[in-house]
């Protein structure tokens, strides 16, 4: 059990004293329910002690109450259920798996996260900035606060602001999650040789399936291979191999895909593949290529530009030139990814549509393995 704050174990006293208080006042007050109890127990007390079974009686009678003070008081911890979940949070008795996100832990977190998914996000991020730096918050939720904010951060894509998130964490930096997230802002900041992860918390990253791969972040990009191609054999994909230090052979280290034999005869069913790009040029070529060595050749690639700023159309333009199936649509308006993906939606000629961002790579079989599965089952 984590040591309290003065001012928690102020709250937990308080609560309890109330709870207490509480329990006392509503098991003295007479209601109609406990007259009637109480005149039954009478009643039945009386015509035994009539019959001369006078210490039957007196059990009766005491054995009676006894129990009605007991069902008061099972009674009152069920109307103040929602205290004691307030209790077991400040004390961290109910700590939970390691491998639970802060919003599966905490309501009030929870509660705030959405809010600002569901756009109020200055609302949202103000209730989890009080919330993480209240004294009279837990220390898990001043916990789980705190990794929301800078989750949040992250998502945005805000690199300055999940660094400062991360510097006002001052719950949880003993757990693995800080340090996922810790890995997480260093690679949106390029710093991950500053990054010092206690060895006891790598080897439980180590162990961990999800956290295994933002680990291997701070590893060399062989490494790095190793971890991500595991999971893909695993998974009955291909292995992949790197081409001038970077992760796009599409091709597996055989030079043969698993699923080629299956896929002939049923690629005649054309997909559209949508690409929102905006100031993309160091990365569409990539995002391309993987596209265009997809084992499901029937494709239509359709690279919607946002009015970008920078070489991005002349390098689409040039792949363009050596695969018909690349076609670019330039918008005259920034309007954003979700725009730009209903402009391409609107032009899109294929049975099936999916999406691929600008500086996105697609395995090999990605497209594949999505596309044999609708045609199997076509519901």
């Amino acid at each position: 059990m984590p040591r309290l704050s003065s001012s928690e174990r102020a709250a937990v006293v308080a609560e309890l004293r109330g709870f207490l208080r509480r329990t006392l006042r509503r098991s003295v007050r007479l209601g109609a329910r406990k007259v009637v109890f109480l005149a039954v127990i009478g009643v039945s007390a009386a015509v035994i002690a009539a019959s001369g079974r006078v210490g039957l009686a007196v059990a009766l009678g005491v054995g009676s109450l006894l129990f009605g003070l007991v069902a008061i008081a099972f009674l009152e911890i069920w109307r103040s259920r929602s205290l004691i979940r307030r209790l077991i949070e400040r004390t961290g008795l109910g700590a939970s798996r390691a491998g639970d996100r802060y919003e599966d832990r905490s309501r009030p977190v929870a509660r705030l996260v959405q809010r600002v998914a569901e756009g109020h996000e200055i609302r949202g991020s103000h209730g989890l900035i009080t919330l993480r730096d209240s004294a009279e918050s837990s220390a898990a939720q001043r916990r789980d606060a705190g990794f929301a904010l800078v989750d949040l951060a992250i998502q945005a894509g805000d690199a300055s602001r999940a660094q400062q998130m991360l510097e006002r964490c001052t719950e949880g930096t003993d757990r693995a999650e800080y340090w996922a997230l810790a890995i997480e802002v260093a690679v949106m900041n390029a710093d991950l040789e500053s990054l010092r992860i206690p060895p006891r918390i790598r080897s439980a990253m180590a162990n961990d399936p999800h956290q295994r791969y933002l680990l291997a972040n701070l590893s060399p990009v062989s490494h790095r291979l190793e971890v991500i191609n595991a999971a893909l054999t695993t998974a009955g994909f291909g292995s992949i191999t790197t081409n001038g230090g970077q992760i796009r052979d599409l091709r597996s280290a055989s030079g043969v895909t698993t699923v080629d034999a299956d896929l002939m005869g049923a690629s005649d069913t054309l997909v559209t593949v949508i690409v929102p790009a905006y100031n993309a040029e160091h990365t569409i070529e990539i995002a391309l290529d993987s596209l265009r060595s997809q084992t499901w050749t029937n494709l239509e690639i359709l690279v919607v530009d946002d009015v970008s700023s920078d070489a991005t159309v002349e390098v689409v333009e040039r792949v363009a030139a050596l695969d018909p199936r690349v076609r670019v649509i330039r918008r005259t308006e920034n309007g954003g990814a979700y725009r730009a993906r209903n402009a391409g939606l609107k032009e899109a000629r294929g049975a099936l549509i999916t999406v691929n961002d600008g500086d996105d790579w697609a395995h090999c079989e990605k497209i594949a393995a999505q596309a044999q599965h609708l045609v199997d089952h076509p519901e």
